[in-house]
């Protein structure tokens, strides 16, 4: 069982050292290079300003092969990249632009985090309406299911002001899978304090007068603590920035994002075929939908 201590001695030894911006083939603007200069800046990191684009064969008009245009289209959507590169503030930041050929962004984004060792995507996303959820799965769901390193879903390119970020948890599970990924979201909510100074929230969907498991099992806790100065002592958060609130957790996580309006809100998710998680299927979708700050997901 993980204890407070090593979980503090984790977030000592954090570092990024790639970050992965995804960018928009769409846009001039963008979201998610503008997000990670900041973060690269403070912790050395390089970034990847990562591009997957697609041009269909017959508008190759130009090419005498598909290679041919394949390879002339990638070299125009780079020029393009570094461009935009080029307008903004780089100083003392590496950032590589890389553009690749390819239909299905999200596979391919994921593909190169695992070759590229990623610590942190990146990534620009939008709400969407209740009618585009069911006409379509989004690709940004997909992304944050399949990845091999945490995302950053980016509402915009604002600095976060407000000073507190948000970790939502699901503090009644009693299996190890839903411990791991409690201890690995406060491990990344502890990490962005001490990076960015953002005051650490907890939210958790559950009794507010019950027993956690995950809490039961470290001896060192004071039984005559209530249950949110337990929650407080082990993850090392103070008892007035600990909400735990009886309902469904689409409801509460979203109400009490709505109400706190943090810079970030860190959830976890689990492939639909492993434990079961915070978010999956609509559940995820709807919070994600239902909050207008940045996302940080990790599973």
């Amino acid at each position: 069982m993980q204890s407070t201590a090593s979980l503090m001695e984790k977030v000592n030894m954090e570092r990024l050292r790639t970050i992965i911006a995804v960018i928009d083939p769409s846009e001039e603007k963008q979201i998610s290079l503008e997000k990670a200069l900041p973060l690269a800046r403070k912790t050395k990191a390089n970034i990847i300003a990562y591009l997957c684009d697609y041009l269909p064969h017959e508008k190759m008009t130009k090419a005498t092969s598909v290679r041919e245009g394949r390879k002339t289209f990638v070299a125009e959507r780079k020029a393009w990249l570094q461009g935009i590169i080029d307008t903004l503030d780089t100083s003392d930041v590496m950032v590589e632009a890389k553009v690749e050929y390819g239909k299905f962004w999200y596979t391919a984004v994921l593909r190169a985090a695992s070759r590229l060792r990623g610590d942190l995507i990146i990534k620009s996303t939008e709400k969407h309406s209740k009618s585009k959820r069911l006409l379509t799965k989004t690709s940004d769901y997909t992304l944050l299911r399949r990845s091999p390193c945490p995302v950053l879903l980016a509402r915009d390119s604002q600095p976060w002001q407000q000073g507190k970020l948000l970790a939502a948890l699901d503090l009644e599970s009693e299996d190890e899978g839903h411990f791991r990924l409690n201890s690995s979201i406060m491990h990344k909510a502890h990490f962005f304090h001490d990076l960015l100074g953002l005051d650490v929230h907890i939210v958790s969907a559950c009794n507010p007068k019950g027993e956690f498991a995950q809490l039961s099992a470290d001896d060192s806790l004071d039984d005559g603590l209530t249950p949110a100065e337990q929650v407080g002592e082990y993850f090392d958060v103070p008892t007035d920035h600990i909400q735990l609130i009886d309902g469904p957790a689409v409801d509460v996580i979203t109400k009490t994002a709505k109400d706190m309006s943090p810079d970030m809100i860190i959830i976890g998710t689990v492939a639909r075929t492993g434990v079961k998680g915070i978010l999956v299927g609509n559940t995820a979708e709807r919070i994600l939908d239902g909050i207008d700050c940045d996302i940080l997901a990790i599973s």
